[in-house]
């Protein structure tokens, strides 16, 4: 993948001045997001910070890492923060210095962001891909309490963001459609395969991120779900996104993660099937997670299982749930059931 060096120092000095670490500030820095978002290297060309780097770690080594070096900002994904609040030792570690947090690379419910920023009252989220990194943010001078919970930010002042339906056209503000950026913080290409760039980026530099999202009045982005995760529901044909389902899965305070996977069946159209990993101390029952799912829901959005994994599959550098393997193994589940129902 091609990025200039231009792109890269500009996009993180605006990125920087919506975000708001300080030259004073020690910023941690989860080594896995190096190769897509190379903040270390460009932040101190602009800032001059303290930054030390860190590798995925335990709840407990993380918590140890941010008291030994009195990190007081942290750039990576969420796992660090969200097993740091939910780990039973959360209160025997120094953690005053860290005022909050840039956290990118994976959804995090609206529950849990007010979970989190009630120990991290700095936490921002920033939107993009490593196609077009730095799109949007959400920011504690420009965005309200409620956006900065909900929303996925807005376009730093580089970039431009447009929600378009499926022929392209722009919808109104509040509607649902695919999310596209643009601006001098996206990529040029894949690296010697123009056929592959031809489909993310169109002339014009519009960058297909593959997500679905809406608009608000202010220009706040709220993602809705990856295009290529939406589920049939099973009886109506209705296309039904999952976070619908993984927001009301990820307020249960014993939910530590969750996804939605549909399995096409003869009888009802797509099985819905909720699978989740829960908290260290967790005692939840599948069948007690259900009850909880049935009481959260309207009945469009009702799941027709719900699964818990010790720990979810998960691929590549940035860690990220393997949709692929979770369907293998809930197919592989279903089949078990189905077989000792015979």
């Amino acid at each position: 993948m091609q990025r200039t060096p231009y792109a890269r120092l500009h996009t993180m000095k605006e990125n920087l001045g919506v975000l708001g670490p300080v030259a004073d500030d020690v910023s941690g820095l989860l080594q896995n997001i190096r190769p897509i978002y190379n903040y270390d290297d460009d932040i101190c060309l602009i800032m001059a910070p303290s930054t030390v780097n860190t590798d995925n770690q335990s709840a407990k080594e993380f918590m140890e890492f941010v008291e030994k070096e009195r990190i007081t900002w942290y750039l990576g994904m969420p796992f660090e923060l969200i097993n740091t609040v939910n780990s039973p030792d959360f209160d025997k570690y120094d953690l005053s210095t860290l005022r909050g947090a840039i956290l990118v690379g994976h959804l995090i419910s609206s529950a849990l962001k007010t979970r989190m920023r009630e120990v991290f009252p700095d936490l921002q989220t920033a939107y993009g891909s490593t196609e077009a990194v730095g799109g949007a943010a959400t920011s504690a001078v420009w965005s309200t309490k409620e956006q900065q919970i909900s929303s996925a930010g807005f376009s730093f002042p580089h970039a431009e963001v447009k929600i378009v339906d499926s022929n392209g056209v722009i919808v109104p503000i509040g509607s649902e459609g695919e999310i596209f950026l643009k601006g001098w913080h996206t990529f040029w290409g894949y690296w010697r395969d123009p056929e592959m760039t031809r489909q993310v980026k169109d002339p014009d530099g519009w960058v297909k991120i593959g997500d679905i999202g809406k608009m608000d009045e202010t220009g706040h982005i709220t993602y809705v779900g990856r295009a290529a995760e939406c589920v049939k529901f099973k009886h109506m044909g209705v296309g039904v996104y999952p976070s619908h389902i993984l927001n009301a899965a990820k307020a249960h305070p014993e939910v530590a993660e969750a996804k939605v996977i549909g399995v096409p069946t003869d009888n009802i159209g797509d099985m819905i099937c909720l699978c989740v990993q829960l908290t260290p101390s967790s005692t939840l029952t599948e069948d007690q997670l259900k009850d909880y799912m049935d009481d959260q829901l309207l009945d469009v959005y009702r799941t027709d299982n719900c699964f818990i994994f010790q720990e979810l599959p998960r691929t590549g550098f940035r860690n990220k749930v393997s949709m692929t393997k979770l369907r293998e193994l809930v197919i592989q589940r279903l089949d078990r059931e189905a077989e000792n129902k015979q």
